[in-house]
């Protein structure tokens, strides 16, 4: 489950509930739902991850100072592109990661004041079904 809720002025909501993700742009109005499967970080949400099961290749691995750099693809997701992970080492932590398309746009999302062991109310992985009341609505199935 993911949850991304973003600072002003952007007015973006991304949930994920373990099935879908929904992004919620209330600037626009616009919901779109997209399987969590579909996504290029989708392994990242996945309990049982080996990357030999989920068909994941490692076209390189770095480590600069206290830095771990992965480079990763899978040749058989609907996701043609690279997922960059770095990982603060001692004790390991994902920081970031980059994804690179295909047609060579980069999206970095950086994790700062990460939190653990803390009891998260499951409601926040939920979307509220009443914010789609007349908006512009769009699908992405399995």
């Amino acid at each position: 489950k993911i949850r991304f809720e973003y600072n002003s002025p952007s007015m973006l909501l991304i949930v994920g509930d373990g099935k879908y993700v929904t992004y919620y742009d209330e600037k626009i109005g616009q919901i779109t739902q997209i399987a969590m499967k579909r996504l290029p970080i989708q392994f990242l949400l996945n309990k049982d991850f080996s990357f030999k099961k989920n068909n994941f290749f490692i076209e390189n691995m770095e480590l600069k100072g206290n830095v771990i750099s992965l480079t990763l693809n899978n040749p058989e997701s609907d996701f043609a592109g690279k997922v960059t992970l770095l990982f603060e080492q001692n004790p390991i932590i994902l920081r970031k990661w980059i994804i690179e398309d295909s047609h060579g746009f980069i999206t970095r999302v950086s994790l700062q004041n990460i939190n653990i062991d803390v009891e998260i109310d499951h409601s926040l992985f939920k979307f509220d079904d009443k914010l789609l009341d007349n908006k512009d609505r769009q699908f992405l199935p399995d």
